[in-house]
């Protein structure tokens, strides 16, 4: 079999990985949420520009804003990976070529893509990029694997279908290839994200980035079962109650609790899902997986405080996915497990003044006087009762709600710094 690595390059790329610290992957919707994940404790973040990646509405980066991640990411030590992982029509290829030279400037430490012409078009305009390929790809298997290994991919982010027991099978047939798996955030009801219904339904494309999340829509049934022929007495219930009917979407995926088991199956890149959510998810997400990853390299046992930490921000109920095996009714989305959390998000520290310990704060949940409050820092998390309340212009307030201006001032107990997170317990 033709092979792009010889057998000392692939021995030495073993070697490397085995010695490979698992990497905690984010999602960067902004340079914001890039900087925060940064700072919680994130290794590396992907990030795209709109037209170019499975992210269209929700997706705040500009094309300039790709390079000033990267410029970010290095003075860091950190790394930047560049989605271009549509499925791009005709009318796209112009655009997307000037893309990839534009790339080839800025040089990101990774394209992630999923479409064969996109390959072959980066290859052209870019040939030293470092390439993986997108979870949007499907790959379910070794052969395909090895398939892309053989036409110089670095990494491939494997299928969310696979169990534990297939990934761990992939890593001992393809050990040189840098295997990355999602590890927590929504999933798809379709195959790895492969959608049509919101094409169907709204004219907009999930493959090109455009999904309407029609999934989690209310559809109106009353109290039906499927039961399928060779499966008596097996129902699956199809109702709807006074939220209305949510058959078509799963529960969110947490595996914070399996990390050992992810890494010790060859899983080097550990990716968490949320380019659409708010910095409060991405720091408490980023500061649990990040601490559950340590420790697990430490030997150390799972902390079920971590377990809390992910159920402060919003959900969907939480599922282990394909890991242990085909999910049955107990994965399905309903309203009975969907919260909207533990904590509502409050603010972001935007200025500390130390002499003063006043923080500025841009309010994103209301602030009163009494009020008990989290500061989320990477390190830990401080108690902190409002007992003052200023608006920006420093006259005292009681009570402060999300405006236009959007800033308010608080007194501190303890010093903390730009770009921590203010919550309250619900």
């Amino acid at each position: 079999m033709k092979k792009t690595f010889s057998t000392i390059t692939t021995n030495k790329v073993i070697r490397q990985l085995q010695h490979f610290k698992p990497e905690l992957l984010m999602p960067a919707g902004n340079l914001e949420k890039l900087e925060t994940a940064f700072r919680y404790g994130a290794d590396a973040c992907y990030i795209g520009a709109p037209n170019f990646s499975l992210r269209y509405r929700e997706n705040q980066v500009k094309e300039s804003d790709i390079g000033k991640a990267i410029k970010l990411a290095r003075k860091l030590g950190k790394k930047i990976y560049v989605t271009l992982n549509i499925y791009s029509h005709n009318d796209s290829i112009k655009s997307i070529i000037k893309h990839i030279k534009y790339l080839s400037k800025v040089k990101p430490d990774a394209i992630i893509f999923s479409d064969p012409g996109m390959y072959q078009l980066i290859k052209k305009y870019y040939p030293k990029a470092e390439l993986h390929l997108s979870v949007q790809a499907t790959a379910t298997n070794y052969e395909t694997v090895k398939f892309w290994r053989d036409r110089g991919i670095s990494r491939v982010i494997l299928a969310r279908e696979l169990s534990l027991k297939e990934i761990a099978q992939i890593h001992k047939e393809v050990p040189e290839i840098e295997l990355e798996t999602f590890v927590h955030g929504a999933m798809c009801m379709s195959y790895s994200g492969r959608c049509l219904l919101s094409n169907y339904l709204t004219g907009r494309d999930a493959n090109r980035g455009d999904c309407a999340h029609t999934c989690r829509w209310n559809y109106k049934v009353k109290e039906y079962v499927l039961e399928e022929g060779k499966r008596k007495g097996e129902y699956f219930p199809i109702y709807e109650n006074q939220h209305g009917m949510h058959i078509l979407s799963s529960q969110d995926m947490c595996l914070i609790e399996h990390i050992k088991k992810i890494i010790k199956a060859g899983v080097i890149s550990l990716k968490i899902e949320g380019r659409a959510k708010n910095v409060s998810y991405v720091a408490t997400i980023t500061r649990a997986y990040r601490r559950a990853i340590d420790d697990a390299v430490a030997g150390k046992s799972f902390s079920k405080e971590l377990l809390k930490e992910v159920k402060a921000v919003s959900n969907r109920g939480f599922c282990t996915g394909f890991y242990f095996g085909k999910p049955g009714l107990e994965h399905h989305q309903t309203f009975a497990n969907r919260t909207e959390g533990t904590h509502g998000f409050i603010g972001i520290v935007k200025k500390f003044d130390k002499k003063n310990m006043l923080a500025t704060i841009e309010v994103k949940g209301q602030i009163k006087l009494g009020d008990n409050l989290e500061i989320l820092t990477p390190k830990k998390i401080i108690k902190q009762k409002v007992k003052e309340l200023y608006n920006i212009a420093q006259k005292p307030i009681k009570i402060y709600h999300p405006g236009l201006k959007n800033f308010a001032m608080l007194k501190i107990n303890q010093v903390i710094d730009t770009g921590d997170i203010l919550r309250k317990k619900l």
